[in-house]
């Protein structure tokens, strides 16, 4: 039976993932997660390990943010619709326009480098919610068991926007080989993600002809040109000048 949500490849033994989006969900997360200080550039060696941890978010985590969290978890749930069309229907991207550059140059400075960091938060929102599904359908627990791959760190390429799933015992295949490497740019390890990366294509190309790969996880095209669009799309300038706040008034008669 052909599950909701993903598109079966009987020959490959892949299967596509194309779960819906959610709105405003994506942009309270990234927002909530650029200023921790969370993203780290660059890759580390992949350690071999018995156990993989694919945990739900927790709600006293102390170093989580709640925004990111309940967003999320909003994206998980539109995971879990009922069928197919409701799925189609339900597939919305957040604009990708920049907010308003802030007039506090150190607010600003965050803001660059958070609009820089959009296209792989929106893509690790994405693939946090596919973990959920796994869970939903029972083929991985809150414990761990499946690891994402991703084909390349190359924003220009489209194989940026596939990820290949794999079980714990093909990981530790894959990490003794020394051909994949950390993504740290995708993984999110406070929410539970951690993301690999195969060293290059003639790494991926060897590596999956020893080791079993269960699922193709494929970004929908929706946010798929929503990232090429910020990609695309410079920060505004800084301007300066004093910072205004409207609040709300109250009034007690």
């Amino acid at each position: 039976m052909r599950r909701q949500g993903y598109r079966g490849t009987p020959s490959g033994g892949q299967r596509r993932c194309t779960g819906a989006f959610v709105a405003a969900a994506a942009a309270v997360c990234l927002l909530a997660g650029r200023s921790s200080g969370s993203w780290v550039s660059g890759w580390r060696q992949c350690p071999e390990v018995s156990r993989i941890s694919i945990r739900s978010r927790q709600a006293d985590a102390p170093d989580a943010s709640p925004g990111r969290r309940d967003a999320a978890a909003v994206l998980a749930a539109s995971l879990l619709v009922g069928s197919p069309a409701t799925a189609k229907d339900v597939v919305q991207v957040p604009a990708p326009v920049p907010p308003k550059p802030s007039k506090n140059p150190a607010i600003y400075n965050l803001q660059v480098v958070g609009w820089k960091r959009e296209p792989y938060g929106r893509m690790a929102l994405y693939l946090q919610a596919v973990t959920q599904r796994f869970i939903q359908d029972m083929e991985t627990s809150v414990f761990g068991g499946k690891s994402f791959i991703h084909w390349t760190t190359e924003p220009e390429s489209d194989d940026f926007f596939k990820f290949d799933v794999v079980d714990r015992s093909n990981y530790n295949e894959a990490a003794k080989s020394g051909q994949i490497l950390i993504d740290s740019d995708m993984s999110v390890p406070e929410n539970g993600l951690e993301v690999y990366v195969y060293k290059d294509k003639e790494a991926r190309d060897d590596l999956t002809k020893k080791i079993l790969v269960e699922d193709l996880v494929i970004i929908p095209t929706e946010l798929q040109e929503a990232v090429r669009v910020i990609q695309k799309t410079p920060f505004p300038p800084f301007v300066g000048g004093e910072e205004t706040f409207t609040g709300l008034r109250v009034t007690v008669d």
